[in-house]
C-alpha cells in the first residue's frame, strides 16, 4: 500500500476536523458534501475502496465497451444519506468520524439505464426500506430495482486496477 506524504495526511486529519466542526455547529450541507468528497478521494487513493459492478455494466466492460456514456461510478450508499446518518450520530472525534467513512465507502459500477432506474424508482438520493446502515447491506439499493451485481460486493482495489476489467 502507498504511504502517502505526511503533508497529504495532516490536510486529510485537517478535513476530519473542519467535518467535525461542521456538524456541531449545523453547517450547511453543501459543504459537507464537498468535505466527504476529499475524504473519500483520500480513501481512494491511499487505502483504495469497497465496490460492486452490475452484471450489464460487467457485460461492457468485459466486451471492451468502456464510454462514460454507458457506464457509472456510483456511490453504493448515497452523500445525502451519509449525511443524514453523520448528524444523527455525530461522532466525537476524527477515528470515529473515519471509520464511519470507512463502514459506507462502497462504490458501484453500472449501466447509465441502470443509473436511470434508481432515478426512475427514486433511489438516486435516499436508501430502500430495509437498509440498515450498518455497511454491510449497501447492495439492497440495487437489488430493489432489479439491479444485479456481477462481483461480489466487499471486493477491495485501487483504482490503478480498474484497467483488469
Amino acid at each position: 500500500m502507498y504511504e502517502p506524504k505526511e503533508s497529504l495526511r495532516i490536510i486529510y486529519e485537517d478535513t476530519l476536523d473542519v467535518i467535525l466542526y461542521c456538524l456541531d455547529k449545523k453547517i450547511k450541507e453543501v459543504r459537507l458534501r464537498l468535505l466527504m468528497n476529499d475524504i473519500f478521494e483520500y480513501l481512494e487513493t491511499f487505502e483504495g475502496f469497497y465496490y460492486g459492478i452490475s452484471e450489464e455494466a460487467y457485460k461492457l466492460i468485459n466486451n471492451n465497451v468502456v464510454s462514460s456514456d454507458i457506464v457509472t461510478l456510483d456511490h453504493g450508499v448515497p452523500l445525502k444519506v451519509l449525511i443524514q446518518e453523520l448528524k444523527s450520530i455525530k461522532p466525537k472525534d476524527r477515528e470515529e468520524l473515519l471509520n464511519f467513512f470507512k463502514k459506507h465507502f462502497f462504490l458501484c459500477f453500472i449501466t447509465k439505464d441502470e443509473d436511470k432506474k434508481l432515478n426512475k424508482y427514486k433511489l438516486k438520493q435516499k436508501m430502500p426500506i430495509g437498509w440498515e446502515g450498518d455497511g454491510k447491506n449497501w447492495k439492497i439499493r440495487y437489488e430493489s430495482v432489479g439491479i444485479t451485481l456481477k462481483v461480489d460486493p466487499g471486493y477491495h482495489f485501487f483504482r490503478s486496477s480498474i484497467s483488469q476489467f
